[in-house]
């Protein structure tokens, strides 16, 4: 039967013994995935640029430069180094108060805010689907003044009120031109809520719960607020704590396309600044287009999967800088999407248009190509203010009208008409499509000539030739160079091993998340690639990570197991190695080692019921029933409805001999109308310890 989120899911058995078997079984590897979704340390890598004096006034030679170092340095922008501050926003609309006037209303500019502050939109109608009844629960918002309390009702069998749990809604994500999804926050740790507001019609399931709800259990990991937020400061180390105050500006700020700010601010405050061309601060349209479009791909770049590379983090990027410098971001080579990318030993693989943005959909398309990778985002899109709706199909008209005469559309003017009357150009060039995301669409980027015509495809072969994955830096890496070399602005050279490096890890990720693009026969390939990263850098976590994995996925768990150990040993409270760990460590059967590894995630962060869960199902495969049960009578005072936790708890009753407490939670669960409740009441009925003698009990 499904749990509370993070928990395992299992129908229950007739015996204590097979019930814990297969919840041993179907935790194998199950949170392993997570340490590859949010990594962990990211060290600096070697070289510092700094010199040095030892015996007396003989002079060293200045240490050599990392990629990374040099490719700072050779930038003209002075705010890309790392030493420069961010400032509030306010200090930039003190001398630019009508762009940040206009940006406020922006859907950028409004990404993210306290729920209390952000402009109410929400309707509470029935005809707004208010309240949200879905299978057995029903979900509300009470209202109280500006703020908004969620909550969330299960029924019981009869339809009455079984259970109420409910939390604040502290702040508020999306610009509700599409839709507008909540946060809640618990001791510094946030949670998404299960409930969204759509602008088409209303209330419904937050993304991706209609699949797994995790009721107020799914966290807000950084790798989600990089992009809904201006800047979040993250824990390191934990999967979903917060530094109070959380964030740094709520919605996507001036910074994030212009970079720290202080040193501009400074030399205008001293009137020092450069008319000619302000090198304090990186304004977009100088940039080479490579560049250019880097600022923008930090967000807006997809892929199928994404890997950090190696010694940076996302924080690291500059506005000015190259994003592939920091992360390196892979579409399926296999797919009809990778710009006609086809890998010879794989079918083409089903549903991976689903992961297209609207980067990888620009780079097909004949503007794109014809201008030679010079068109980008902001030659269609000000990225400071968005048109009126009445405004739109001019203002993108024109835009079209600066490489297009009107003469180049082969319909005649009164064709058009019949088919828009407004006559717009992305009505039948750029069509409405549907998104992986429920309930929302986008705009086709390729920029087809007809909606039926086929597109462009330029033959692109995936280097390396076996890999179904095709690093999105590669397929634009010549005009790169070109473009950055003309403008002598950076661009940087990842050496073959770190591109080995990153190319294993993306494979291991999109193996888990992707298994239809991934061959599990590419696992000796993998694991050699990995194994040579990091014996080059033994402090490369991600990699180290990805290592291990593709070892408990081979088969060889104990090597797997000592691969997370040392990761453990270098960060003891990390907390998605810990949990990593402990799951590997229980697929291997050491039900102690991976109790005590359960015990350490759980305190570093108490409201991931998953911990809670896993824990006391390790006590119950030692025959620890006592603590077993104390684990779970915890675990339900802070989350009331985990079925899993519930069931533990009785059998550890029942082994216990403490048949009325048994009796009891089996009648609060069924009031709680759990999913599969006809196979709960079998399973309590045929139940063997409620028949069995009390001194056979527990053997």
């Amino acid at each position: 039967m499904p749990d509370s989120p993070h928990e395992q899911r299992h129908t229950p058995r007739t015996r204590p013994v097979a019930l814990i078997a297969l919840l041993a079984g179907m935790a194998v590897l199950a949170i392993a995935i997570a340490a590859f979704v949010w990594p962990g340390n990211h060290p600096p890598e070697d070289g510092v640029g700094e010199k040095s004096h030892v015996n007396g006034d003989r002079e060293k030679p200045p240490a050599r430069l990392s990629a990374w170092d040099e490719l700072v340095q050779a930038s003209p922008y002075r705010n890309v180094r790392p030493g420069v501050n961010y400032v509030g926003d306010a200090a930039c609309a003190d001398c630019h108060a009508e762009i940040a006037q206009a940006y406020a209303t922006h859907p950028m500019g409004r990404s993210l805010g306290p729920v209390a502050d952000v402009e109410a939109i929400e309707g509470f109608t029935t005809e707004a689907r208010h309240p949200l009844k879905v299978s057995d629960l029903v979900y509300e918002v009470r209202r109280d003044g500006d703020d908004q309390f969620h909550r969330e009702t299960r029924l019981s069998p009869e339809g009455g009120e079984a259970l109420t749990i409910e939390f604040e809604a502290a702040y508020a994500v999306g610009s509700g031109r599409t839709g507008r999804s909540y946060i809640v926050e618990r001791d510094a740790h946030l949670f998404m809520s299960p409930l969204t507001w759509y602008a088409e019609h209303g209330w419904d399931l937050s993304p991706g719960y209609e699949v797994n709800n995790s009721h107020f259990n799914r966290p807000v990991v950084a790798e989600c607020l990089f992009c809904h937020a201006n800047r979040a400061e993250h824990v390191a180390g934990t999967l979903n704590k917060y530094q109070p105050p959380v964030f740094a500006g709520h919605a996507i700020g001036c910074q994030r396309c212009h970079g720290p700010g202080e040193l501009h601010v400074a030399a205008q405050l001293a009137g020092a600044a450069d008319d000619k061309r302000d090198l304090t601060i990186v304004n977009p349209a100088h940039l080479a287009p490579a560049l250019r479009e880097s600022v923008c791909q930090q967000c807006h770049l997809g892929g199928l999967v994404r890997v950090e590379t190696r010694g940076r983090r996302r924080e690291d990027f500059r506005p000015g800088l190259p994003w592939h410098a920091v992360e390196a971001v892979y579409l399926a080579a296999n797919s009809e999407d990778a710009r006609g990318g086809s890998s010879k030993n794989a079918e083409p693989a089903k549903d991976v248009d689903r992961f297209v943005g609207h980067v990888e959909q620009m780079h097909t398309s004949g503007c794109y190509v014809g201008s030679n990778g010079k068109l980008g985002c902001i030659s269609c899109h000000d990225p400071h203010r968005l048109p009126a709706e009445s405004a739109k199909v001019e203002f993108y008209r024109q835009r079209c009208l600066e490489c297009h005469g009107e003469a180049d559309c082969e319909l005649p003017l009164p064709t058009r008409r019949e088919r828009q009357a407004d006559d717009s150009c992305y009505a039948c060039h750029m069509p409405q499509a549907a998104t992986q995301i429920r309930h929302a669409a986008a705009t086709d980027h390729r920029i087809p000539r007809a909606a039926d015509a086929p597109e462009r495809r330029p033959a692109i072969e995936p280097t390396p030739a076996w890999s179904p994955l095709l690093a999105f830096h590669a397929l634009t890496g010549p005009q790169v160079a070109a473009h950055d070399r003309k403008e002598n602005d950076p661009i940087i050279d990842v050496s073959r091993a770190d591109e080995d490096r990153n190319l294993a890890i993306a494979l291991v990720r999109a193996m888990d998340r992707h298994p239809e693009v991934i061959d599990r026969a590419l696992l000796s390939r993998m694991l050699g690639l990995l194994e040579q990263a990091v014996k080059r850098d033994p402090a490369d976590v991600p990699a180290r990570d990805a290592y291990a994995f593709s070892l408990a996925r081979s088969g060889d768990l104990q090597s797997a197991l000592r691969e997370m150990d040392m990761v453990l040993q270098r960060d003891p409270k990390n907390e998605t190695q810990l949990a990593a760990t402990a799951s590997m460590l229980m697929s291997a059967q050491k039900w102690s080692a991976a109790a005590m590894l359960w015990e350490r995630a759980r305190k570093v962060n108490p409201w991931i019921v998953r911990y809670w869960s896993e824990l006391a199902l390790c006590y119950a495969r030692l025959g620890r029933w006592a603590d077993c049960g104390r684990v779970c009578e915890q675990a339900l005072q802070r989350f009331p409805d985990s079925f899993g936790a519930r069931q533990l708890l009785i059998e550890s009753h029942l082994v216990t001999q403490r048949t009325a407490e048994a009796q009891r939670e089996y009648e609060r669960m069924i009031e709680l109308n759990p999913p599969k409740i006809d196979a709960v009441r079998r399973w309590w009925e045929n139940h063997p310890l409620r028949k069995q003698p009390v001194n056979q009990r527990g053997q």
